[in-house]
């Protein structure tokens, strides 16, 4: 799950948020496999031999062994009317494996048109920012729409004491930086609770809100359901009207809920 995750880009950060967590105590194989996926040619493990199939036949239109074709279609049939959550992920995770339900998921993600479109954009513009890159600066390479916005990372668990694990976003950060765009770091308590440190985001947007400039956050981890519970609890719809976008990278929404 995570070499795809990995591999896929924008649609892969949205699976390794929703897809389940392997069942305590699991053991998978990591078998090669290589195939067409949301557009993309990837060579990758997974963890089993009918996530292996349904990655290098299924999804891509080749039927060549009818038991697992069969056993395919009897999942996507009985579960593609189902709700695309994490209940739903569990379910068919339990019943095959996690890359299955990951690529399950990818493959009824982009059978919504608005999604296929959303993908394909993504990766023209991966592209364009590689090859610009190449050509010229970084600065270069950033589009002047987006320095209209500043962007404001909220960092996971232990992101001052442990650096190596990349929640403190240091790369993307400085990339940001060269690419010439505003960014800042919510300081969050590294180790605090969801409430004590929505509190600290919910602070920081309205700070950022005075100056009218739309903003964008990005959150990793635990700093989820932070920042959903400063957006959907703790501020005003009037306090978040500067906040333009959201994107969660793995973090358990869900939690929120208890």
């Amino acid at each position: 799950m995570i070499q795809l995750a990995r591999i896929l880009g924008f649609i892969g950060i949205i699976a390794s948020a929703v897809a389940p967590l392997p069942i305590l105590g699991a053991s998978y194989l990591k078998l090669p496999a290589k195939g067409y996926l949301a557009g993309e040619a990837i060579s990758t493990t997974v963890d089993s031999g009918l996530a292996k199939y349904y990655l290098e036949n299924s999804l891509s239109r080749t039927a060549v062994n009818s038991e697992l074709d069969r056993r395919i279609r009897d999942i996507e049939q009985r579960f593609k009317k189902r709700p695309l959550d994490w209940l739903t992920l569990r379910e068919i995770s339990a019943e095959t494996t996690p890359d299955f339900a990951t690529l399950f998921f990818i493959k009824q993600s982009l059978s919504d048109s608005r999604n296929a479109r959303l993908q394909k954009a993504y990766r023209q513009e991966v592209h364009r920012i590689d090859a610009a890159t190449r050509r010229t600066t970084r600065a270069v390479a950033a589009r002047s729409e987006l320095r209209k916005y500043k962007l404001i990372f909220v960092p996971g668990f232990h992101y001052l004491s442990d650096q190596s694990s990349g929640a403190d976003f240091y790369n993307q950060r400085q990339l940001f930086r060269q690419l010439g765009l505003s960014i800042e770091l919510a300081a969050t308590q590294e180790d605090g609770t969801i409430e004590e440190n929505a509190a600290i985001i919910a602070g920081v947007v309205r700070s950022e809100s005075r100056s009218s400039t739309p903003l964008i956050l990005i959150s990793a981890s635990k700093g989820g359901p932070e920042t959903a519970l400063a957006l959907g609890k703790m501020l005003e719809p009037s306090e978040t009207r500067s906040v333009k976008a959201w994107l969660s990278v793995g973090g358990l929404i869900e939690a929120i809920r208890a």
